[in-house]
């Protein structure tokens, strides 16, 4: 399946990023804590068949495709727009990096600030209509979001666009209703599905 070969395009860039670093077992080798998402997009990229690396839409070839794309969630949530630096490959498969905001030198954390958030992924709102805060801190180096026949549709989360969160020593997809579960994800990769 184009999950599948997705997901071991991924792992596969992760580990050719340890061997040349030299810093075997650590993602960071890839997403480096301080380094932006876009210099985090050219290294993931430099060992791929890549045909564009767009950081954003000042750049000519990639404001037709910042302008139009967007991603579907699972639930009645507004779809989101392309705001992430992006890799296009040459099979057309789409893949955007999020690099966690850390500074150089740092493990990888930071702190993320939400809302708490109900079922459907809405911000919960406290008596005063005011969104209820949630933050924690996020021990991930950053993301992959990535759409397996890029820009082509459906554009939706569980059906072309997947999201795995990158650690310093091991990845996972994410877990979160709208977007997909994790169980799901993995029972595709071991086609129970």
């Amino acid at each position: 399946s184009k999950l599948k070969k997705n997901y071991s395009v991924i792992q596969n860039v992760l580990k050719k990023g340890q061997l040349e670093e030299g810093i075997q077992g650590s993602n960071t080798a890839i997403f480096t804590p301080g380094n932006t998402s876009f210099e985090t997009s050219k290294k993931f990229s430099k060992y791929l068949n890549t045909v564009l690396i767009c950081e954003n839409e000042k750049q000519t070839e990639c404001s037709e495709i910042m302008k139009n794309y967007e991603i579907k969630y699972n639930t009645d949530l507004k779809p989101v727009k392309l705001t992430l630096p992006f890799t296009v490959l040459a099979d057309g498969s789409l893949y955007m990096i999020r690099q966690s905001s850390t500074n150089k030198g740092e493990t990888c954390s930071y702190t993320h600030y939400d809302c708490i958030r109900d079922s459907a992924g809405h911000c919960v709102k406290d008596k005063n209509g005011n969104e209820t805060p949630n933050n924690w801190v996020a021990y991930n180096c950053g993301s992959i979001i990535f759409d397996v026949n890029g820009i082509q549709k459906p554009n939706k989360y569980k059906h072309d666009v997947y999201e795995i969160k990158i650690y310093e020593n091991y990845t996972e997809f994410t877990d979160w209703k709208p977007m997909h579960l994790k169980k799901e994800v993995e029972d595709i990769l071991s086609d129970k599905y």
